[in-house]
């Protein structure tokens, strides 16, 4: 072999590695969304109160968009996060040492289709984005609350 085809075939054999590294972008999670500290007859009057001095998220979560995330979720200037271990793309999330490209696969598992993300599968998902979890309403201020004896 010459020295141009030793060169040639390394040059191959490396850059055929990283066309095996990519992926396909996972849809952002979508935040829970924050918590309400008033009951439900008050929510009505406060709409012109500060969302937050309103709202807090549950302990290990963080805000991230007005919503909630857990502490270890990247936060996504596009919306929603990237859960640990993956980094924000312009239209997902994608592993880190990866290369991510094409279309954008399912949810990941025990996750579901949520507004344009994923949210954990038995959550509620709410029509003006994020979600709730599972026993929580999506309140009219883009808050979950406990159901109150109002009989909302």
């Amino acid at each position: 072999m010459t020295p141009f085809e030793i060169l040639f075939l390394s040059t191959t054999v490396f850059l055929s590695h990283f066309a095996h590294a990519s992926e396909n972008v996972t849809p952002f999670n979508e935040g829970a969304r924050l918590a309400s500290i008033f009951s439900p007859d008050a929510e009505s009057f406060l709409a012109d109160i500060s969302l937050a001095a309103t709202t807090s998220c549950d302990i290990g979560k963080k805000t991230c968009n007005n919503k909630c995330i857990p502490l270890s979720g990247n936060c996504c200037l596009q919306g929603g996060y990237c859960e640990s271990g993956n980094y924000c793309t312009a239209t997902g999330c994608c592993p880190i040492g990866r290369t991510c490209s094409g279309s954008v696969r399912e949810c990941a598992s025990g996750k579901v289709d949520c507004n344009d993300g994923c949210m954990p599968a038995g959550a509620v998902c709410c029509s003006g984005g994020g979600y709730c979890d599972a026993g929580e309403i999506c309140s009219q201020n883009e808050t979950c609350r406990k159901p109150g004896s109002s009989g909302q």
